[in-house]
């Protein structure tokens, strides 16, 4: 179960890869590109099975050199990058603040390399990041649903992400005899996340064109 669930989250995330992608080539705004990177990113870090299974990697480099370590936290970089130009976005103009400030969680890269040969520390840095990346994207997408119905999915699939992550790090004797469960709750939400987030742009895109005629 475990092995088919690995596989399905890697299949969604490169799913969301290019449904971020198309909605790019549509919108012409680049904060859909960051969203797509990020989607980039934790699609190679859920893909260890990929790696290993073809070969393309033994297991003991794989560990050496950290990859899934250092595509986390490119993808978590990437995804505050996306949610803090979705706040840009949606301040009004008098109150933006400069937007190369957006880029700010960039610098989480370069510092996990002071956490490169600490282990434990490095996962539990990594939780950190995530789990404040889904608790601002709660938090905006909270505030997107109260202006505009529609994302309520988006708000819903990101709901679904935090017990996903809730489970995974705070498992209970019965969650624990079932590992596969938070795989598919994080599946489930992503999913949701992605559709209810591609409608709400195509409502904002009639709701303009309407506007304009």
């Amino acid at each position: 179960m475990i092995w088919y669930l690995s596989i399905a989250l890697s299949v969604t995330l490169l799913y969301v890869l290019v449904r971020f992608l198309l909605i790019f080539n549509v919108e012409r705004n680049t904060k859909f590109l960051w969203w797509a990177g990020a989607s980039l990113f934790y699609f190679l870090s859920s893909s260890s099975w990929l790696l290993l299974d073809f070969n393309l990697i033994d297991e003991q480099t794989l560990d050496r050199l950290n990859l899934m370590g250092w595509a986390q936290v490119s993808g978590v970089s990437l995804l505050l990058t996306a949610l803090s130009i979705e706040n840009w976005e949606d301040r009004p103009l008098v109150a933006r603040y400069p937007y190369a400030f957006n880029f700010a969680p960039l610098a989480l890269i370069p510092a996990y390399i002071l956490l490169y040969q600490t282990v434990y520390l490095q996962e539990v840095m990594i939780g950190i990041y995530e789990g404040g990346a889904i608790f601002v994207a709660l938090l905006l997408f909270g505030l997107f649903t109260s202006k505009m119905f529609e994302y309520i999915y988006s708000f819903l699939g990101i709901v679904l992400v935090l017990l996903s992550f809730v489970v995974f790090w705070f498992p209970a004797e019965t969650v624990t005899a079932f590992p596969w469960v938070w795989m598919l709750i994080a599946t489930t939400g992503v999913l949701i996340f992605v559709s209810g987030y591609q409608h709400a742009v195509k409502q904002i895109r009639l709701e303009e064109a309407e506007s304009e005629d």
